[in-house]
């Protein structure tokens, strides 16, 4: 059973039907540490019926644990795995753009001799870098709807398609993806026109 299952409908028996295997579990509301109590409810069992032997005594904190136990594990592993796709997301574009300004040294020399500004190609990069960005973070979000549906099994309370987690992911992305492309942009815009004419 796991927290994210629906509720099941349930029985209530009586204390006389206890000996015919109606019930093999049982909660006891205690204050307190729970340890403490173990005797007490064994030799008020010992009373009742000497058939009835309690095997294990387990407070409902390690009940949930070992019930979250799987899904952890899962989110643990998701979680990596999304760290690993966020750090090879900003690696690639900062390369990308990196690239790009080396290649187009000349190019960037010519605008500014031509009159652009440093704030001009500054954003002209980055406009470059947030292109590359929106394409990745759509066609994310598109992979993300088709197979989120199979993640349903280990949402509490969560729905594969809620639009607050799209809306709060694609902003970090696109946070991400500004980042990644300043550092290329601050490059860009300090270029020398004229060394870089005469590069070429």
């Amino acid at each position: 059973m796991s927290l994210a299952d629906l509720g099941r409908e349930e029985l209530y028996v009586t204390d006389g039907f206890m000996g015919h295997g109606f019930a093999t579990r049982w909660g006891l509301r205690v204050s307190g540490d729970p340890a403490h109590y173990n005797q007490m409810v064994r030799g008020q069992l010992a009373k009742l019926s000497s058939r009835m032997v309690l095997t294990e005594v387990r407070p409902m904190d390690a009940l949930m644990e070992q019930s979250q136990a799987t899904t952890r594990l899962s989110f643990a592993l998701i979680a990596a795995f999304a760290g690993i796709a966020v750090l090879l997301a900003a690696l690639g574009i900062y390369g990308v753009l990196s690239t790009a300004v080396r290649q187009r040294t000349a190019e960037i020399g010519v605008r500014m001799a031509l009159g652009a500004t440093r704030g001009h190609v500054f954003a002209l990069v980055v406009r470059q870098g947030l292109a590359l960005g929106i394409s990745g973070i759509l066609a994310g979000c598109l992979i993300a709807l088709l197979l989120t549906r199979l993640m349903r099994s280990i949402l509490v309370e969560t729905n594969p398609t809620d639009p607050l987690t799209y809306i709060g992911i694609t902003a970090a992305f696109l946070l991400i993806v500004a980042l990644a492309s300043w550092l290329p942009a601050r490059r860009a815009a300090s270029v020398d026109p004229m060394q870089a004419l005469r590069s070429e």
